[in-house]
């Protein structure tokens, strides 16, 4: 049994993808409580085992930790409820009689209701998976829209709602465009995008000092994002297709690919987030390095993903310009660095020596070829909304890891203990990466730095971690950085 509570897009996504494989998914027929969730009837799905296709789905349903053999070519493990992001648990045959099964699933896409005319404001929340897709429609029509910081409770057409964090508002206030044109926009969301759009009637908070009024300092307005992507013979394809593929064709938002051997005449003033995507970083010390410094002081987003996530720490975000003594300071000395030793002559470490018939057996303990991991994210964070859980799962294919930061808000996700959820990664492995950060945000001057160990985006499947890459494009800067 399956569900994504408040995203109807992301469970249809799912539904899609098994029904392409043949896999009878039904809605669920009444009520069911399993794992510490509750599935509701009509809203979530379940998948009998009782069907030709049960060896595929117990390969796509289960968590697999322990194999006779670890040597893998690449992807240990494909638990696909995981990588949707989805809330789903087994059933034992005792639980499942005919009342569970309602009627056969439709993976058809399904507009959201046509919102009312409001008097005051327009506001949906943060969960549907086409919600940025909505938010970029606004923003790039030229309207004005902010995020609330904290929940609310609305006084809306069809009665009073709570929105979570992360909801956006569009008021009448300081738009440029005319109602009617605001409202066939909005029109279009619901149709389109399956966003609810609520319509307000008062900007007033429907539990009056309770709560927050729709204004003030727990709101940050919003701007369309122009996004660089850097692309090239030493970036790794995949991980920058990926990005494409999310922006370009399921989000509809403009992204400009460049070479990254040919960034020396760009003006990154003509964007607003550079996007550092995995690939061979070794000894990468462009000359444009001191302006990209720059352009994140005034007010850019630059974000790294893997290696390349290690690159822009080490030369944007903990990068020291000059030491006490006027020396340049050489990337990775400080905190979170390049994970590089080095060792005074008295501190050299013995190199490991071991038999050659032992090499098959122990290369696996040396790499992670693709598992998933458990993290902890920070879901009142600005980049963690549209997340209902703290507990997420995270595609990792390498061992690279990142140090938390002395900020302490600033890792917004680390992975959890122990991590492992399923696939396979040596216990040296797995110890080494629980407590360290998936995920970081930091404040740079007047501009942000956002980095992920992981590829949120992998192999266009992992659908449960594009919001996090959206939100380090649409609300880098709805975050502060901690008073000195």
């Amino acid at each position: 049994v399956f569900n994504a509570p408040g995203d109807v897009a992301r469970t249809n996504h799912l539904v899609d993808l098994l029904t392409f494989h043949r896999i009878r998914v039904y809605r669920l027929g009444a009520d069911i409580t399993e794992g510490g969730n509750t599935y509701r009837r009509g809203e979530a799905f379940i998948v009998p085992l009782d069907q030709p296709q049960h060896t595929l789905i117990r390969a796509m349903f289960d968590r697999i930790t322990e194999f006779e053999d670890t040597k893998f070519y690449d992807v240990s493990s494909w638990t696909v409820p995981l990588s949707f992001g989805v809330d789903y648990a087994p059933l034992s045959d005792r639980r499942l009689d005919n009342s569970l099964l309602g009627p056969e699933a439709d993976p058809e896409f399904r507009a959201a209701p046509e919102p009312d005319a409001p008097r005051y404001a327009y506001a949906f929340d943060w969960y549907g998976y086409y919600a940025p897709r909505a938010l970029y429609r606004i923003l790039d029509a030229g309207l004005y829209a902010r995020v609330a910081l904290n929940p609310l409770v609305a006084q809306t057409t069809r009665g009073d709602i709570e929105l979570d964090q992360g909801s956006v508002i569009v008021s009448f206030d300081r738009q440029r465009l005319e109602k009617e044109a605001i409202h066939e926009l909005m029109r279009t969301i619901a149709r389109e995008d399956g966003v609810t759009v609520h319509a307000l009637t008062s900007g007033r908070s429907a539990i009056g000092m309770a709560g927050p009024d729709v204004g003030g300092q727990f709101y940050r307005p919003l701007s369309a994002p122009k996004v660089l992507l850097i692309v090239g013979r030493s970036q790794t394809w995949y991980d920058a297709g990926e990005i494409w593929h999310l922006l370009d064709h399921r989000m509809g938002m403009q992204v400009t690919l460049r070479d990254r051997s040919r960034l020396g005449g760009v003006d990154l003033d003509r964007y607003t987030h550079i996007v550092f995507a995995g690939g061979s970083y070794e000894g990468y010390m462009p000359p444009y390095a001191d302006q990209l410094r720059a352009w994140v002081n005034d007010g850019g987003t630059v974000v790294g993903i893997r290696q390349g996530a290690g690159w822009l720490r080490d030369n944007v975000l903990d990068y020291i310009d000059h030491d006490a003594s006027g020396e340049a300071s050489p990337p990775g000395d400080a905190q979170g660095g390049s994970g590089h030793e080095s060792f005074d002559s008295a501190g050299i470490e013995e190199p490991a020596r071991y038999p050659y018939g032992e090499k098959e057996a122990r290369d696996p303990l040396q790499v992670i070829g693709g598992a998933i991991f458990a993290g902890d994210l920070d879901n009142t964070h600005p980049l963690g909304f549209g997340y209902p859980h703290r507990e997420i799962a995270l595609h990792k294919n390498t061992t690279e890891l990142m140090e938390r930061p002395s900020n302490p808000y600033g890792s917004v996700i680390t992975y959890a203990t122990p991590p492992l959820l399923s696939g396979y990664a040596s216990v040296e492995n797995q110890e080494a990466i629980e407590g360290t950060a998936a995920m970081i945000a930091e404040r740079k001057g007047n501009g942000s730095v956002v980095l992920f160990a992981d590829n949120p985006n992998f192999r266009g499947i992992w659908y449960g971690g594009n919001k996090l890459f959206l939100n380090s494009l649409f609300f880098s800067r709805a975050f502060e950085p901690p008073r000195d």
